[in-house]
């Protein structure tokens, strides 16, 4: 599951629970609940070993003071019968978010949410029964709608895919039973008590509404964050650079990073300062540029406690030519309609490179045009290309262009990836994906939730400054849509000699990073080799054990691995029926593994029923009939996709790049 931010995950908590709390009490259709004291406080505690610590008391004034919101929740409740809930209150993300300054602890760091009510009722939640997607369904409460009161189920069929809603700890709401009563006195309407935890529900719970047993918790009054035994202090007592001393050329400039102590401290801000701007300035991020011959000392303090500092000496020589080694232009693609303009924007190598001068061209003026300063204007449809050379050495970098005779409106925005790691000090070049993919609205924004961890250019190239995590955006330039990647700058990401410049290696360095697969004794990955049976599922199972705890053991043994290095995880595999024999009682461990194989391993790992996504492959009638659902499946979830001959390859031999793609994008969603 992926982390958030602290503050959506500590108002998701309350959130959560406020769902459960939202689905309505046992009960008779014609009473309304037994009514519990509301409370006008609300305890935030946080749990450290069993002993609670209480970090805030919330007024009801002050949680009126906070962001509020209005959602419509829907829930079957245990008679079963359908409830609608209409609520005002706060989301949880907001009062988590609130309530993190009360204490040094990271409070997303969690083993269970608790709560108590006023009547004595207590809950107890994980992250997994906390953070699925839930979602209000209209149609369970219309007339003639998805319920069936003789049969006491709901016809999912008919129910439709909802509204996904945010969880709410309610100030006020209101509930009914269906059928809707004609007027407010009705007792199948209920004012549920203040503090009431609403977070909607799953199409799975829609599914099996006779065998759940729903849980009130109405007038909660306390709210504990139980971090277990693995709590962390993240009070900052430290802070170092990455260099103590810098040597730049007049005119120079170099990225310093901050390392806090411990590296798990929340409360990072710095400022910058330097004992002679003449000589050397720092801007707010880091980045010293060297104005003049001589020295100066660059500090950066801690905001939250300026005697924690650390330094860095500048000496600024005089100016070497620095000669250029490449340009990269953004973007390489672009659809403009008639009249439209665009600026493209060009990075030359190294980035204090002494002559900058670049030349833009395009390929056919009739079509488009390009200013001196790079931008673009189309003049009528067709297709040019647009180019821009270095002075210096003659480097180049083009953009393919696309002019249309009308505007194409953008129906969707995703990014190529949803999450990375990196290691600290390189980059990560992320790419946005427009649907449809010839729209002419192609103006987007980029930003990171923490710049000094790990900052993203004008251009989604995201470079790791610090350690720690960052959520990099793209949104439209209306702001309708958007797609996010979490960014994990680690210390020591696996450096590989061979990598360098293969489509995976984002991907290898991501998995190889998390302990999930290795490299080879010579420092090397070889991401083009092909991958084993056993290889493949000794990857999977360590990622299955981390992710959901699944446990790597088993009875399943066959003639050709009970001496064999992956028994266990191939046991393992056997024993959750994500994997089967070959016949002849042979598992063959050291075969190369398929696509098609992969994928109803994949399949089988989530318990995947199929999907009806059409296999348009040149060489569809190739795969399997056993593994068309799976294949099917996996494509419609992103882990697996085609080739660029419009081939799917199913019983090619799968590589260890493409294992590792795979994977990091079937984690992603675990």
């Amino acid at each position: 599951m992926r982390k958030m931010s602290k503050s959506r995950r500590l108002l998701l908590l309350i959130s959560v629970l406020a769902l459960i709390v939202a689905v309505p009490a046992p009960a008779l259709a014609s009473n309304a609940p037994a009514a519990v004291t509301p409370s006008d406080t609300l305890n935030i505690y946080v749990r450290i070993n069993g002993n609670d610590t209480l970090l805030h008391t919330y007024s009801l004034s002050e949680m009126n003071s906070l962001s509020r919101g209005a959602t419509t929740y829907s829930a079957i409740d245990n008679m079963p019968c359908p409830v609608i809930t209409e609520a005002e209150g706060v989301y949880l993300d907001d009062l988590i978010a609130d309530a993190a300054q009360y204490t040094n602890y990271n409070l997303m760091d969690y083993q269970y949410l608790r709560t108590r009510s006023t009547d004595g009722a207590t809950g107890k939640f994980t992250e997994a029964q906390l953070f699925g997607e839930r979602y209000y369904f209209p149609m369970l409460h219309k007339e003639n709608g998805a319920w069936n009161s003789a049969e006491a189920e709901v016809d999912v069929s008919v129910l439709g895919q909802g509204t996904k809603v945010q969880p709410m700890l309610a100030i006020s709401s209101y509930q009914e039973r269906r059928p809707a009563p004609a007027d407010k006195n009705d007792t199948r309407r209920y004012n549920p008590e203040r503090y009431t935890l609403l977070f909607g529900s799953t199409m799975d719970e829609m599914r099996n509404c006779e065998q759940r047993v729903s849980q009130y918790r109405r007038g909660c009054c306390d709210f504990i964050i139980d971090l277990g035994s693995g709590a962390v202090d993240t009070s900052l007592t430290g802070l170092s650079l990455d260099c103590s001393s810098l040597t730049l050329a007049r005119g120079g400039n170099a990225q310093l990073s901050v390392i806090p102590q411990p590296i798990t401290a929340i409360n990072t801000a710095v400022s910058w300062s330097s004992s002679d701007v003449t000589v050397a300035k720092v801007s707010t991020t880091g980045v010293v540029t060297a104005q003049r011959e001589g020295s100066a000392t660059i500090t950066v303090t801690a905001q939250s406690n300026i005697s924690i500092k650390a330094v860095c000496q500048v000496t600024v020589t005089a100016v070497d030519k620095v000669a250029v080694s490449g340009i990269t232009l953004s973007p390489t693609r672009l659809t403009l309609a008639q009249g439209g303009e665009k600026q493209l924007l060009a990075v030359l190598r190294p980035f204090n490179a002494t002559n900058t001068s670049v030349i833009w061209r395009s390929a056919d003026p009739e079509i488009a045009t390009v200013t001196a300063g790079g931008l673009v204007k189309a003049i009528k449809a067709g297709k040019t290309t647009i180019t821009v050379a270095a002075e210096d050495g003659g480097f180049q970098a083009s953009c393919e262009l696309a002019v249309t005779e009308k505007l194409i409106p953008l129906t969707g925005l995703a990014l190529s990836r949803n999450a990375a790691v990196i290691a600290k000090g390189e980059s990560l070049q992320l790419e946005a994906q427009f649907t449809p993919n010839n729209t002419t609205e192609q103006e987007v924004t980029w930003s990171s939730s923490q710049p000094g961890v790990a900052s993203v250019s004008t251009n989604g190239l995201v470079y790791g400054r610090n350690l720690g995590v960052s959520v990099i955006t793209l949104r439209s330039a209306d702001g309708k849509y958007s797609a996010t990647c979490q960014v994990t700058v680690a210390k020591d990401a696996v450096k590989f000699t061979d990598v360098s410049g293969h489509w995976a290696k984002s991907y290898i360095d991501e998995m190889a990073t998390a302990g999930y697969i290795n490299g080879y004794s010579d420092a090397s990955f070889r991401p083009d080799r092909s991958i084993t049976r056993a290889e493949f599922l000794s990857i999977l199972m360590r990622i299955l054990h981390d992710k959901k705890g699944v446990a790597l053991s088993g009875t399943a043994t066959f003639s050709d691995t009970s001496s064999h290095w992956a028994k266990d995880y191939i046991a393992a595999a056997v024993e959750q029926k994500i994997a089967g024999g070959m016949g002849n009682n042979q598992f063959r461990p050291d075969a190369a593994i398929t696509r098609e194989q992969i994928t109803l391993m994949l399949c089988n790992a989530v318990r995947g029923d199929g999907s009806q996504m059409a296999l348009n492959f040149t060489d569809g009638a190739a795969i399997s009939s056993w593994a068309r659902d799976s294949v099917a499946f996996a494509l419609s979830r992103g882990w697996v996709s085609g080739y660029g001959d419009g081939s799917f390859g199913p019983g090619r031999s799968a590589t260890r790049g493409e294992v590792c793609a795979m994977l990091s994008r079937f984690c992603q969603q675990l």
